[in-house]
């Protein structure tokens, strides 16, 4: 089955892999996580004059509140719903 062309919204499934303070970095990330497309940037292919890519900027999507130093976005519930 072919990958979707990425879209702005489009939730995908990604192998995020968590860091920050105290957190020991895994060479797997071990579980997919589900991710939300936010931004698309066509970028000129480094070493091959002509050619573009598109760079895909995705957030992980998580049932748990952000710390005290995170910002979060909420989900609708019927959105969130439809994920499970």
């Amino acid at each position: 089955m072919p990958l979707p062309a990425p879209k702005l919204g489009l939730v995908v499934h990604y192998g995020f892999v968590w860091a920050g303070l105290g957190r020991r970095r895994l060479p797997d990330a071990g579980k997919d996580r589900r991710c939300l497309i936010v931004d698309l940037d066509p970028v000129e292919e480094p070493g091959l004059a002509g050619r573009t890519v598109v760079r895909v900027t995705y957030l992980p999507i998580s049932h748990v509140a952000p710390r005290a130093n995170e910002q979060g976005i909420a989900i609708p519930p019927r959105v969130a719903r439809h994920l499970d």
